[in-house]
Formats: structure tokens, sequence, C-alpha cells
């Protein structure tokens, strides 16, 4: 979904969907973050028998759900009275899992293991390492400092420093990888080539 990032709303009626961990040991959710009468409101996504839910209204996706608050111009919660009007898009540096593939296993850092991959971006293809997080669990911390440091490297633009590309930051199913962060290697020459980094949560 084009709406997982961690940017912030700033007028009323803008909306996105993050993830996070609304509660200190309350494991990752998603939420739909709205603001509304100058003021952010945060609704956790529950979901039961592959349905999804905010309130008494259930649906099949995620995507449905959002939709249906929009097209229908109906409050979240009758409480907030919060109206979804304009979706906070994804920036440019943020991607989707789904566009990583991964490869052979190259080493370990003290991050975590540490693949071969290869970013795809529309008919573009990158070669890329991918570091794969040692933690079994995924926290609000984790994701705060992924993002802080992402903020961190876009301001950097030096041959001798690895460029950031992105993050991708998503919701995927327990069983599947943990944090990931991936470097870019578009050639092995990186003298004629700067390498290229992205930050990569895997939820």
């Amino acid at each position: 979904m084009a709406l997982f990032h961690c940017r912030l709303l700033s007028k009323d009626g803008d909306y996105l969907v993050r993830v996070t961990e609304p509660e200190p040991g309350m494991g990752l959710k998603t939420v739909l973050s709205a603001r509304w009468k100058d003021k952010n409101h945060h609704f956790v996504i529950n979901e039961k028998d592959g349905r999804f839910f905010i309130d008494k209204l259930k649906f099949p996706t995620i995507l449905k759900l959002v939709n249906y608050y929009v097209t229908e111009q109906k409050p979240v919660t009758e409480s907030t009275e919060a109206i979804l009007m304009t979706p906070i898009p994804k920036q440019e540096w943020e991607f989707k899992h789904d566009w990583i593939t991964l490869g052979r296993k190259l080493g370990e850092g003290a991050f975590g293991g540490v693949y071969a991959g290869i970013l795809t971006l529309g008919r573009r293809k990158y070669e890329v390492a991918v570091k794969v997080n040692k933690a079994s669990e995924v926290t609000k911390k984790i994701i705060s400092e992924i993002c802080k440091e992402a903020r961190i490297m876009r301001r950097y633009r030096h041959p001798n420093v690895v460029k950031f590309y992105g993050v991708a930051i998503e919701h995927r199913n327990s069983h599947e990888r943990g944090p990931c962060c991936v470097e870019f290697t578009p050639s092995h020459n990186s003298r004629k080539f700067p390498m290229i980094m992205i930050l990569v949560l895997f939820i």
C-alpha cells in the first residue's frame, strides 16, 4: 500500500497508514493516523478471521477499509469525528519489500546477516547487499532508529560515503523476515560508481 511510511500529518483531513507499536509490549500493529481539528488521531486496525476493522464495520482488506471512509466521508469513529480527505503518499525514497529479491548469503555483520540481492525499480535492476536484522521482534524503537538513520543519510552526497537510496517499512506476516538494511553496489568498481544504501524493515 502506498501509504506506509514515516511522514507526519499537517492539515485537517490528512491521513496515512503506518506500522508502529501503539504501546510498549503491545507489538507492532497497523495504524491509521488522521489529523482532525488540529489534532492527530491514531486508530489501530484490528484483524479477526481475515477481516479488518477499527470499530464495528469489517472489511476484507486494509485498502478497502480506508477507501470506504474516504469515499463515504464518514467519521472513522464517532468520538473523534475524524474525516479522511487527503492521503499522504510515499516519498520517492520509500520502497516496497517485493521490489527486493534476496540471493546468497555474503557474510555476517553487527546488524545481522548480509545477503546479495536485486532491487527492481520499474524496468531497472540494481545489485544490492541486504542486511537482515538479528532481532526476533520489531519494536517502535527499532523503527524510529531506522527512520532517524534514513533522515541523516539522505543529507550526505559524497563519492567516499555510501549513498542513501531509500527505506522500506511495511507490515508482513510474522513468520517472514525481520528488520533489514540494504546497501546498493551498482559496480564492483566503487571509485567509478558510488555505493548506494537502502534501509529496509521487514515486518
